[in-house]
């Protein structure tokens, strides 16, 4: 299972794959993924996409993807070696299914886990909160970095780079504060 076609597609070169979702992420991906893969199956719990027209135009016009509509994703069949495939659920019969697939790539619509601060610090429609280029959040001394800042990727990477960013800049918030708290006035507080 994967939730990055860019950072694991190459692993499924040649592959059956399948991709959960049906929004611009799942959209996107899908058609990003039939660079390596031999075919990939977009599973979707609704009988339309929700991605833009244009999306949805190029992965109906891929001959890579098939698409399988009014449908959910009950399991992940495998063994200790890999993935094997998925058992599937039609939502409007009932009716289960066996997919024979070797990667999963689910895209199904993430939220962000800032619940806690929804009313406090500035946010985006999507509830991932808004950070300057220091990760500075609106709410003095509140740093943010990863997964719940609003960005345009959210990979470990990214991650790792808005941490470092972060603990840097939080280090100088709390050194500034220290001295400003040990100067009164202007004068040494010693």
């Amino acid at each position: 299972m994967s939730y990055c076609a860019i950072c694991d597609g190459a692993f499924f070169k040649g592959e059956t794959i399948a991709v959960a979702g049906g929004g611009d992420a799942a959209a996107e991906e899908a058609e990003f993924l039939t660079r390596y893969v031999e075919k990939l199956y977009i599973v979707h719990r609704r009988d339309e996409l929700r991605a833009q027209k244009i999306l949805q135009k190029r992965v109906f016009e891929n001959p890579k993807i098939e698409m399988i509509w009014n449908t959910v994703i009950e399991e992940v069949v495998g063994d200790p070696m890999g993935m094997k495939g998925l058992r599937l659920k039609n939502v409007e019969t009932g009716e289960e299914s066996l997919l024979d697939a070797t990667g999963l790539f689910v895209f199904i619509g993430f939220r962000p886990n800032t619940g806690l601060l929804e009313d406090h610090a500035e946010h985006d429609a999507g509830g991932y909160l808004i950070s300057d280029r220091d990760m500075r959040a609106s709410i003095p001394g509140l740093f943010v970095a990863g997964d719940v800042r609003a960005q345009l990727t959210r990979q470990i990477t990214t991650a790792v780079g808005d941490g470092t960013t972060a603990v840097i800049a939080a280090e100088k918030y709390l050194t500034d504060l220290k001295e400003a708290r040990e100067t009164v006035g202007g004068r040494s507080a010693e």
